[in-house]
Protein backbone atom coordinates (compact mmCIF):
# COMPACT_ATOMS: atom_id res chain seq x y z
CA UNK A 1 0.00 0.00 0.00
CA UNK A 2 1.29 3.31 -1.20
CA UNK A 3 0.86 6.86 -2.23
CA UNK A 4 -0.86 6.05 -5.37
CA UNK A 5 -3.37 3.98 -4.28
CA UNK A 6 -7.04 5.31 -3.54
CA UNK A 7 -8.66 4.33 -0.28
CA UNK A 8 -11.33 2.94 -1.88
CA UNK A 9 -9.63 0.76 -3.87
CA UNK A 10 -8.00 -0.60 -1.12
CA UNK A 11 -11.02 -1.50 0.16
CA UNK A 12 -12.07 -3.10 -2.86
CA UNK A 13 -8.75 -5.02 -2.38
CA UNK A 14 -9.69 -6.51 1.04
CA UNK A 15 -12.78 -7.38 0.18
CA UNK A 16 -11.23 -9.62 -2.46
CA UNK A 17 -8.62 -11.35 -0.44
CA UNK A 18 -11.24 -11.24 2.90
CA UNK A 19 -14.58 -11.09 1.59
CA UNK A 20 -15.20 -13.39 5.27
CA UNK A 21 -13.51 -10.23 6.93
CA UNK A 22 -11.43 -12.95 9.14
CA UNK A 23 -9.02 -10.91 11.55
CA UNK A 24 -5.40 -11.23 10.86
CA UNK A 25 -6.15 -12.72 7.47
CA UNK A 26 -4.28 -10.18 5.22
CA UNK A 27 -1.48 -8.23 6.35
CA UNK A 28 -1.07 -4.99 4.46
CA UNK A 29 2.47 -3.67 3.76
CA UNK A 30 2.36 0.04 3.64
CA UNK A 31 5.65 2.03 1.81
CA UNK A 32 5.21 5.86 1.43
CA UNK A 33 8.50 7.39 1.76
CA UNK A 34 8.82 9.50 4.87
CA UNK A 35 7.89 12.54 3.34
CA UNK A 36 4.51 11.06 2.35
CA UNK A 37 3.44 9.04 4.70
CA UNK A 38 1.64 11.43 7.10
CA UNK A 39 -0.34 12.40 3.71
CA UNK A 40 -1.56 8.98 2.79
CA UNK A 41 -1.66 6.32 5.40
CA UNK A 42 -4.58 8.25 7.88
CA UNK A 43 -6.87 8.23 4.98
CA UNK A 44 -5.81 4.20 4.33
CA UNK A 45 -6.29 3.72 7.78
CA UNK A 46 -9.46 5.15 8.26
CA UNK A 47 -10.68 3.72 4.78
CA UNK A 48 -10.28 -0.16 6.60
CA UNK A 49 -11.90 1.03 9.95
CA UNK A 50 -15.01 2.05 8.17
CA UNK A 51 -15.12 -1.79 7.22
CA UNK A 52 -15.32 -5.24 8.92
CA UNK A 53 -11.51 -5.62 8.06
CA UNK A 54 -9.29 -6.82 10.53
CA UNK A 55 -5.41 -6.63 8.47
CA UNK A 56 -2.42 -7.19 10.10
CA UNK A 57 -0.72 -3.34 9.61
CA UNK A 58 3.44 -3.48 8.71
CA UNK A 59 5.68 -0.88 7.71
CA UNK A 60 8.22 -1.38 5.16
CA UNK A 61 9.85 1.61 5.13
CA UNK A 62 12.99 1.06 2.82
CA UNK A 63 11.38 1.10 -0.35
CA UNK A 64 10.16 4.09 -0.56
CA UNK A 65 13.28 5.88 1.22
CA UNK A 66 15.68 5.10 -1.69
CA UNK A 67 17.52 7.60 -3.33
CA UNK A 68 20.97 8.05 -5.36
CA UNK A 69 23.28 9.60 -3.73
CA UNK A 70 26.20 11.93 -5.05
CA UNK A 71 29.01 8.92 -5.77
CA UNK A 72 25.58 7.20 -8.02
CA UNK A 73 24.67 4.38 -5.32
CA UNK A 74 21.59 3.64 -5.00
CA UNK A 75 21.15 4.37 -1.12
CA UNK A 76 18.63 4.71 2.08
CA UNK A 77 19.00 7.16 4.73
CA UNK A 78 18.74 6.04 8.50
CA UNK A 79 17.10 8.72 9.18
CA UNK A 80 14.41 8.66 6.70
CA UNK A 81 13.65 4.86 7.67
CA UNK A 82 13.14 6.08 11.23
CA UNK A 83 11.40 8.95 10.61
CA UNK A 84 8.53 6.71 8.76
CA UNK A 85 8.65 3.82 11.68
CA UNK A 86 7.76 6.39 13.88
CA UNK A 87 5.13 8.14 11.67
CA UNK A 88 3.73 5.23 11.33
CA UNK A 89 3.50 4.30 15.17
CA UNK A 90 2.36 7.22 15.97
CA UNK A 91 -0.18 7.90 13.16
CA UNK A 92 -1.58 4.71 14.43
CA UNK A 93 -1.96 5.04 17.79
CA UNK A 94 -3.46 8.15 16.66
CA UNK A 95 -5.97 6.63 14.71
CA UNK A 96 -6.87 4.01 17.59
CA UNK A 97 -5.00 1.60 15.13
CA UNK A 98 -1.74 -0.22 15.89
CA UNK A 99 1.28 -0.96 13.77
CA UNK A 100 1.84 -4.77 13.68
CA UNK A 101 5.14 -4.78 11.93
CA UNK A 102 8.18 -3.43 10.08
CA UNK A 103 9.68 -5.17 7.20
CA UNK A 104 13.88 -3.92 6.77
CA UNK A 105 16.20 -4.73 4.40
CA UNK A 106 19.36 -5.94 6.20
CA UNK A 107 22.03 -7.85 6.45
CA UNK A 108 24.53 -9.40 9.50
CA UNK A 109 27.53 -8.19 7.17
CA UNK A 110 29.51 -4.70 7.88
CA UNK A 111 28.31 -3.18 4.38
CA UNK A 112 28.08 0.54 3.67
CA UNK A 113 24.80 1.24 1.80
CA UNK A 114 22.96 2.92 3.44
CA UNK A 115 23.53 6.47 5.02
CA UNK A 116 23.49 7.60 9.05
CA UNK A 117 23.01 5.45 12.33
CA UNK A 118 25.06 5.36 15.06
CA UNK A 119 28.60 4.86 12.87
CA UNK A 120 27.39 8.31 10.66
CA UNK A 121 28.06 6.58 7.32
CA UNK A 122 27.86 9.47 4.59
CA UNK A 123 27.56 9.38 1.06
CA UNK A 124 31.45 9.11 0.30
CA UNK A 125 31.18 6.29 2.61
CA UNK A 126 29.23 4.33 0.77
CA UNK A 127 31.78 2.76 -2.10
CA UNK A 128 34.57 1.61 1.02
CA UNK A 129 31.95 -1.79 1.17
CA UNK A 130 29.01 -1.51 -1.18
CA UNK A 131 28.53 -5.46 -2.19
CA UNK A 132 24.27 -5.31 -2.93
CA UNK A 133 23.29 -6.25 -6.52
CA UNK A 134 19.94 -4.74 -5.59
CA UNK A 135 18.55 -2.80 -2.84
CA UNK A 136 20.87 -1.10 -0.79
CA UNK A 137 20.67 -2.85 2.94
CA UNK A 138 21.29 -1.64 6.74
CA UNK A 139 24.44 -3.22 8.16
CA UNK A 140 24.36 -5.07 11.77
CA UNK A 141 24.35 -2.13 13.50
CA UNK A 142 22.27 0.28 11.51
CA UNK A 143 19.97 -2.92 12.00
CA UNK A 144 20.41 -2.48 16.25
CA UNK A 145 20.34 1.04 15.97
CA UNK A 146 16.47 0.92 14.63
CA UNK A 147 15.39 -1.83 16.70
CA UNK A 148 16.68 -0.37 20.04
CA UNK A 149 14.84 2.78 18.49
CA UNK A 150 11.87 1.21 17.63
CA UNK A 151 11.84 -0.33 21.60
CA UNK A 152 12.50 3.39 23.03
CA UNK A 153 9.04 4.81 20.77
CA UNK A 154 7.28 1.96 22.72
CA UNK A 155 8.80 2.00 25.97
CA UNK A 156 8.22 5.60 25.92
CA UNK A 157 4.18 5.39 24.62
CA UNK A 158 3.78 3.00 27.87
CA UNK A 159 5.31 5.83 30.20
CA UNK A 160 2.97 8.19 28.43
CA UNK A 161 6.00 10.36 27.13
CA UNK A 162 6.79 11.05 23.92
CA UNK A 163 10.49 9.41 21.74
Amino acid sequence: VGPTMEPAELVRVLDILDPDFESGRVTLITRYGAGKIAEFLPAHVRAVQETRHKPVWCCDPCHGNTTTAPTGHKTRSFDAIISEITASITIHRELGSRLSGVHLELTGEHVTECTGGSQELSHSDLPSNYQTFCDPRLNYEQSLDIAFKIARVYECEREGGSP
